[in-house]
């Protein structure tokens, strides 16, 4: 019960502002909730983007969504600074090789 009261009366708020940005991740989004399979009255969507993955702060922030187009895989976006997303695009690339 104590851990309920502590979210429910947001007292976890407060210890966000002791955060260091430039160690923080964010993400946005679940596998479990099918979005590709919404449709507000105009059909399912084609293609998914979470547009509020701005990172100004230096922190990591990412998305991730069930797989438009295979069963079980997954759809993660990224956003990090253009030396960041260099360096993690060859680091991918390099362990995608061992696979």
């Amino acid at each position: 019960m104590k851990d309920e009261e502590w979210v429910l009366n947001g007292d976890w708020l407060k210890e966000l502002d002791n955060v260091d940005l430039n160690r923080f991740l964010s993400i946005a989004g679940s596998p479990k909730h099918d979005l590709y399979a919404a449709d507000f009255g105009w059909g399912r969507a084609a293609k998914l983007e979470f547009i509020s993955l701005e990172n100004e702060d230096g922190g990591i922030s990412m998305s991730l969504s069930k797989s438009k187009d295979f069963d079980g895989d997954l759809e993660i976006d990224l956003s990090l600074s253009k030396t960041q997303m260099n360096a993690f695009a060859a680091i991918f690339t390099h362990r995608l090789n061992f696979l």
